[in-house]
């Protein structure tokens, strides 16, 4: 080996030392490459994710709101029970006159077909004394 060929060992280092500083500096600039993109879409996957947020919160408004408006048309239970609770008086009241109409109109057939009875019976008991009062003029006479 002549002494062309030969380096220095501080030589060496430095030109070892270069060569990773480069590396080094190429590695940096291509994770900080890739930061920036990482970076870029995440910013926006969140001005996406945002936006979608907005418009399911808006929907989510929208349904409240008709939930409100619904609401408004519903009757409050107290409103409810109180009138209910009318309705329920007045209800009972008619069908108890409805009961006692038809018990009077169930006790005036009853009566007319007593009536009725004791008509027939009348008319049959005129017509045997009748008929007895024929049968002895009738036997008298012979």
């Amino acid at each position: 080996m002549d002494g062309k060929d030969m380096i220095s060992v501080k030589e060496y280092i430095e030109s070892r030392l270069d060569d990773t500083t480069k590396l080094f500096e190429t590695k940096v600039d291509a994770l900080d490459k890739a930061t920036v993109l990482k970076v870029d879409a995440l910013d926006k996957a969140t001005i996406l994710a945002s936006q979608q947020m907005e418009k399911r919160l808006e929907g989510m408004n929208e349904f409240r709101e008709s939930l409100r408006d619904q609401n408004a048309t519903f009757v409050r239970k107290d409103e409810y029970d109180t009138k209910h609770e009318a309705l329920e008086k007045t209800f009972n009241v008619r069908v108890s006159a409805l009961e006692l109409s038809k018990a009077e109109l169930q006790g005036k057939a009853n009566q007319s077909s007593v009536n009725m009875s004791v008509f027939f019976a009348a008319t049959g008991l005129l017509i045997s004394l009748l008929s007895l009062t024929v049968a002895i003029v009738h036997y008298t006479m012979k």
